[in-house]
């Protein structure tokens, strides 16, 4: 015992050591020697210069190719509309006068055009390098044309092999020329791109400043206290002039960009059609299903889920557009909320829901109308005691009652969520009227944004749990045998992702509102990518978390797929025996194996070492992991020549029972009592193993008869051959065979051979035949004898008998009697 620990010991440390290994092995810098340049033979100007026109050609069409030029320009166009559309929105602003939500607006859009002129410039960098190689090989082409064109009194080259060298020089500088003129192009776009992107890269460094500004003057008192303000701008002058100036915007987007409207129309059309159809199928099924009642309620508003959905994608649609933009949208999607409104929220708190809904309304118009800061301060009180008002509504007990005990939870975190909401709202309002503007307006745009965020993602959750709900319900999906036996986990798994999707967006949109989602992921960055070193070792908890999600994704996805093709793909393909169980075993371990080797990969291991590795594992089978080692290969030895299939009824010793699992190490054999016994495969491979079901099912019954002495035996025969083929299960061929065993020491002996298509009839069959026989031998009186033994006592003839009194030999007479009469 003591021997096998230090064998186990040794294999680890001889592993972890191993792994540990970093072979970097740096190769030596070769010093790249100046290439001579030597003419080309007599004898090869010929088909070299056939091989310099195809590179020729192959240059030039390469240099001709101007589509992803040609994408790289369009892009280029429409991104400089969206840029001077900025430009002009924005020129007069003043960032100290912008609060720090919308800081971050204009840093985004200004971040998501610098996103698209990065990939037009990696798209120009990789055209770039490709013609400067081929400029090269143009270069080296031709100063070996040259060399050759020199050399021609050497080489005492024939007059019209010159004309061909200069014909063919003439033609390497046309090349030339044109590779130079399609460079210079593309510098020129370069240069451009490169101008534009300097501007976007200033002002984000200018909104990053403005907001660290705002930042770190958060608490600090900017403006006079609120009573001290004095309010000389109009609020309809204000609005009138900030009005005009969206709409013009507006106007100007729509006519440069009217294709993205169309785009978007068609978005919204093609999902109402989905909506609407889904719409007339549910109310013409009929469904009467208790589980997705909600669902048909919510598609029974195709219109207002087709437009949230539409809206949803604003961003994607029109990437670039401007705040005015953004601001209609968020106006827009207030239609279908307010629409879906009674079926998503609970009904107790629905009315305050609906309010708070109007005030994001007017918090949206505040936004896209009124630019003065005093204005704003003053709309900000307002709105700071309206929402207060609200969620004191919501607060109360009335409006969460015991009607909502059946949500559980949500209850309780809405409870939560709004008292802390209310404290925030309680120090916004003290902030504002003391003069601490900018921390008053952070903290009330976070709140107003984020709850308006998580009523957008509540009703897009519940659309989108309703839409997979009816889906796992169709026609098409329910023809799936592995969707429709595991249809309900399916639907937990789906609706478990969804939540968390969206519970991830509300999160990472309510940091981001508050300013600290960027430095949360600074730290969360630092602390992922922190690496400890146990000697040669290098630990990261970035590492180890990869490694980790790497494994339990592999085998989440090897689960899925292997039950998808034992389930729905290998089921319906006709193969032998044993041969699905083999192709779902191995796709199963192969996709662990590549999993395997990507968490390693994730996990930053060197794969130079892998040879110490397999050393290791050498060592290790050697001193004590041989049994793991046959179990192993019995195990692969099992899967690919099958003597064993999953459904067999195999005999092991005195094992006896059915087949429920093959694995790599061990196999699984259901009992006939229902116990399961995990068996090494090294056993069913290395022992004597009887499978009663390898090439079929069919199995031998044999059922023992015995009649009296004295009956007729071609009647028994008779009897015995119609009992067996009047049964429905035996089979007619083999037909049932009867032959006479013998004279018994009470009874003819007879043996009567029947067979069956399938094993696990056998005891049933075999216990009907036997009663349908003793029936028919009862209905025609031939008996079935039983064991007799007649016992003779014989006397002894001596004193002692006859010595016995009368009345005990009288006693004794009587015993004897009864003792015969038991017996016979």
């Amino acid at each position: 015992m003591s021997l096998k620990i230090t064998y186990t010991k040794i294999f680890l440390i001889l592993f972890i050591y191993s792994v540990s290994l970093n072979a970097q092995i740096e190769t030596p810098k070769e010093e790249t020697e100046k290439k001579v340049i030597t003419p080309i033979p007599v004898a090869e100007i010929i088909s070299k210069t056939e091989e310099t026109f195809q590179v020729l050609n192959k240059i030039k069409e390469n240099a001709a190719n101007n589509s992803e030029l040609d994408k790289v320009n369009s892009g280029y166009v429409k991104l400089k509309k969206h840029l001077e559309l900025f430009k002009s929105e924005n020129k007069n602003l003043d960032l100290k006068k912008l609060t720090f939500n919308k800081l971050t607006d204009l840093k985004s859009r200004l971040e998501s055009f610098n996103s698209s002129i990065i990939s037009f410039q990696n798209i120009l960098k990789d055209k770039i390098e490709t013609i400067n190689s081929d400029q090269l090989l143009i270069n080296e082409r031709e100063s070996v044309w040259h060399e050759t064109l020199k050399s021609r009194n050497e080489q005492k080259i024939p007059s019209t092999l010159v004309t061909k060298i200069n014909s063919t020089i003439k033609t390497i500088k046309t090349v030339n020329i044109l590779v130079k003129k399609e460079l210079d192009k593309l510098f020129n776009l370069q240069n451009t791109i490169s101008n534009d992107d300097l501007y976007i890269k200033n002002q984000i460094i200018s909104l990053t400043e403005a907001r660290s500004e705002i930042k770190e003057k958060i608490f600090q008192i900017d403006s006079p206290p609120l009573w001290n303000t004095k309010y000389e701008t109009s609020l309809f002058a204000e609005i009138n002039t900030t009005g005009k100036q969206r709409i013009a915007a507006f106007v100007q987007y729509f006519n440069d960009y009217f294709t993205n409207f169309m785009i978007h129309l068609f978005v919204f059309l093609l999902f109402l059609a989905i909506s609407l159809y889904l719409f007339f199928r549910v109310r013409s099924s009929n469904t009467n299903v208790e589980n997705i009642k909600f669902t048909i309620l919510i598609m029974t508003h195709p219109v207002a889920t087709a437009l949230l959905i539409s809206l949803a994608l604003t961003q994607i649609i029109h990437p670039h557009a401007p705040s005015i933009i953004t601001d209609i949208n968020r106006l827009l999607l207030f239609i279908p909320i307010i629409r879906l409104l009674p079926l998503v929220f609970f009904k107790e708190i629905k009315n305050v829901i609906l309010s708070m809904i109007i005030l994001f309304i007017l918090f949206s118009f505040e936004n896209l109308l009124i630019s003065d800061i005093v204005l704003k301060r003053l709309i900000l009180t307002i709105f700071i005691l309206l929402s207060l008002f609200g969620l004191f509504l919501l607060d109360k007990k009335k409006a969460i009652t015991s009607n909502l005990s059946d949500h559980g939870n949500w209850v309780s975190i809405l409870r939560i969520m709004s008292k802390f909401a209310i404290l925030l709202l309680i120090i916004s309002f003290l902030a504002n009227i003391i003069g601490a503007v900018s921390f008053a307006r952070l903290i009330f745009d976070t709140v107003i944004n984020s709850a308006y965020l998580a009523i957008i993602l509540i009703t897009s959750d519940i659309i989108m749990v309703n839409f997979g709900e009816l889906a796992l319900h169709s026609k098409l999906l329910l023809s799936s045998k592995f969707i429709k036996n595991n249809s309900e986990v399916i639907k937990q798994r789906y609706i478990s992702i969804v939540h968390i999707i969206f519970i991830l967006f509300w999160i990472s949109g309510t940091l981001n509102f508050f300013g600290i989602l960027p430095w949360l992921s600074n730290i969360l960055v630092v602390a992922l990518t922190a690496t400890a070193t146990i000697g040669t070792i290098n630990i990261s908890l970035g590492a180890i978390l990869a490694f980790i999600f790497a494994i339990y994704l592999s085998y989440s996805i090897s689960r899925l797929i292997r039950s998808i093709l034992e389930e729905d793909i290998l089921s319906r393909i006709s193969l032998p025996k044993g041969m699905p169980a083999t192709i779902s075993t191995m796709t199963h371990y192969f996709i662990l194996g590549l999993g395997f080797l990507i968490a390693m990969s994730a996990a930053g291991m060197n794969w130079g070492s892998l040879a110490l590795i397999v050393g290791a594992l050498g060592v290790g089978i050697g001193f004590g992991l041989q049994n793991l080692v046959n179990n192993f290969v019995s195990g692969l030895i099992l899967i690919f020549e099958r003597p064993i299939s999953i459904g067999d009824v195999v005999e092991v010793g005195t094992l006896m029972g059915t087949v429920k699992r093959i694995g790599i190490r061990s196999s699984t054999i259901r009992t006939f009592n229902e116990s399961e016994v995990i068996v090494p495969n090294g056993l069913l491979i290395s022992q004597e193993l009887i499978n009663w079901t390898l090439s079929d099912r069919q199995r031998r019954m044999d059922l023992s008869v015995g009649v009296a002495y004295g009956t007729d035996l071609e009647e028994v025969i008779k009897i015995l051959q119609e009992t067996a083929e009047a049964h429905p299960r035996v089979k007619d061929y083999p037909k049932p065979f009867i032959t006479f065993e013998g004279f018994g020491n009470s009874s003819l002996d007879f043996l009567l051979r029947v067979w069956t298509a399938d094993f696990s009839d056998g005891l049933k069959i075999k216990t009907e035949v036997s009663i349908e026989i003793y029936k028919r031998f009862k209905k025609e009186g031939i008996q079935i004898p039983f064991p007799q033994h007649d016992i003779h006592i014989i006397p002894q003839e001596n004193e002692s008998i006859n010595k016995i009194d009368p009345k005990t030999e009288e006693n004794d007479s009587s015993d004897k009697n009864e003792e015969e009469e038991k017996i016979s």
